[in-house]
């Protein structure tokens, strides 16, 4: 048997490089789902007029007593089903962070915002491969990931190609056709003080076979249609056709090693019981939390530290010189919508990723929050949130915070702690960036509400990894360029824990990118 542990993107991009060199694999997961109820709820939505979805989705919520603050946390139609079980897998309870693993089926991409970048050789230069090792497997994973809003003909394409056979463009909303219209009249200023824009790149089916995108305005609470990329799709996909192997319900805790085969540990969630399954090949992708406490447990290292690396995650609400739809008449996708780059040495040498979000009804949601509840305030909201986006920013890990982890405890009481939180001037080159987008407000068409910024706890962002980092001679703790231990032959880590450091660009694409590398490499291997 060759195993995959996990079902998120490394699981998926790592299988697909193996099913096209022939190895069928079993995929080994918990596979948490949308509630049934709550999934027969939302099919029922999607076979209404989309004029009826917002009013069918809060129906949802009210029916299950659901409550959801999409700019804040990761939800899917309100439910937590994502995050579910984690908590006490990891037993990680610290209140200086938000770090949230997944047991769901399809992992976190059940809740990413799809966006996609590949990295710069610039932003890995630590790392012992470089984009020229990846780019092959980006395009790879280009072949089957869907990808809307690349047209090839704007500044960004030339810092980040990405080739695609067939990509759609979203169309734009009245207030961001505002702001694309002054990017793009003052291109070549923001370019010359390192501020650099584009379409966001997003893994989302703008339109196929009978489904196609609503403009709903509902993505940050949950698609209807389904069109946002999740890893649960290719899984579907690859099992249906009998290129895999899904086996669900098992909870691993520990990799060992016996004569020549791996042993996989778990527990069988069904009736409690231990099961125990060999293989030639493990391939973990179980994200990069529940990845560092089952590999600290399989080696043994108690009380040993790990370094987990994360890029500070922060928001800035923008106020837009011209105002758009009311928010009755909103038709727009509520994702992403452009990607501003900043490479800017007086901000930071190592650059900082905006995203810009448009109108909507959970941004609405955080302005009545805000505002006092009275008629003239009510209406007053309205107003502003005709004029209000929201950068969703992150910074490389070189400029956030680390946390220091150790595996405490014995047997099945085993729990990730913090020991030490390393703290860094993360909020100091937030600040110098906000300057900079103020100092630059008539080119970017609007100006940055800096006293409201949001500086979240580390991990909030949930790009973070990096505790067995890859390296071209791997200490204790550290992997090969194809995520092994010396210790442990035969196990491949395959996702962001083996990332020697996290760039401030979308994480997702680059962990594919790596374990379909890896996932390619090591199939020479089982084949020969």
């Amino acid at each position: 048997m060759i195993a995959i542990i996990g079902t998120g993107p490394s699981a998926i991009a790592c299988a697909r490089a193996l099913i096209s060199r022939g190895v069928k694999p079993v995929f080994i997961d918990v596979g948490n789902q949308l509630e049934s109820e709550i999934s027969n709820q939302v099919a029922e939505v999607n076979k209404q007029d989309p004029q009826e979805w917002v009013n069918g989705v809060q129906n949802v919520w009210t029916v299950n007593n659901l409550e959801s603050r999409p700019l804040f946390d990761k939800k899917k139609f309100g439910s937590d089903f994502s995050y579910r079980g984690s908590e006490d897998f990891l037993r990680l309870d610290d209140s200086r962070v938000h770090l949230k693993g997944s047991f769901a089926l399809g992992g976190l991409s059940n809740v990413w915002g799809g966006a996609i970048l590949p990295y710069l050789d610039e932003d890995i230069a630590d790392w012992p491969i470089s984009y020229g090792d990846l780019r092959p497997h980006y395009e790879s994973i280009l072949q089957w990931l869907p990808l809307a809003n690349h047209r090839g003909d704007d500044l960004f394409s030339r810092f980040f190609p990405i080739s695609h056979p067939s990509s759609s463009v979203i169309s734009l909303s009245k207030q961001m056709r505002a702001l694309e219209s002054s990017f793009s009249r003052c291109q070549d200023r923001l370019a010359s003080v390192g501020i650099f824009w584009g379409r966001s790149r997003l893994a989302v089916i703008h339109s196929q076979n009978d489904r196609e995108c609503q403009l709903c305005n509902l993505c940050l609470t949950g698609c209807p249609s389904d069109l946002i990329y999740s890893t649960r799709q290719s899984l579907e996909s690859m099992v249906r056709s009998g290129e895999a192997t899904y086996l669900s319900g098992v909870q691993v805790r520990r990799i060992q090693r016996k004569n020549e085969s791996i042993e996989i540990h778990g527990i069988n969630l069904q009736d409690m019981k231990p099961v125990c399954l060999k293989a030639r090949k493990v391939f973990l992708g179980a994200g990069a939390l529940h990845t560092t406490k089952i590999v600290l447990n399989s080696l043994n290292a108690f009380n040993q530290t790990v370094t987990l690396k994360d890029s500070a995650y922060f928001l800035i609400p923008f106020l837009n010189r011209k105002k758009g739809d009311k928010m009755e008449e909103l038709r727009s996708n509520s994702l992403s919508q452009f990607f501003l780059e900043i490479r800017n040495t007086g901000v930071s040498k190592n650059g900082a990723h905006l995203q810009v979000y448009g109108a909507s009804e959970p941004l609405h949601q955080e302005v009545r929050r805000f505002l006092p509840t009275m008629p003239l305030m009510k209406s007053l909201g309205k107003h502003l949130v005709r004029r209000l986006s929201v950068l969703q920013g992150f910074l490389h890990s070189r400029d956030s915070a680390s946390l220091s982890l150790s595996l405490r405890g014995d047997g099945e009481r085993n729990r990730l702690c913090i020991s030490k939180i390393q703290n860094t001037n993360s909020v100091a080159i937030i600040r110098r960036l906000q300057w900079l987008l103020l100092r630059n407000s008539n080119a970017l068409g609007g100006i940055t509400l800096m006293p409201f910024t949001y500086y979240a706890l580390p991990g909030r962002g949930f790009h973070w990894g990096g505790t067995f980092p890859m390296r071209h001679h791997p200490g204790p703790l550290e992997t090969d360029i194809l995520g092994q231990f010396s210790q442990l032959n035969g196990l491949h880590v395959i996702d962001a824990s083996i990332f020697p450091s996290i760039p401030s660009m979308p994480i997702a694409y680059s962990i594919m990118a790596n374990a379909h590398r890896i996932g390619s490499d090591t199939a020479l291997d089982l084949n020969a």
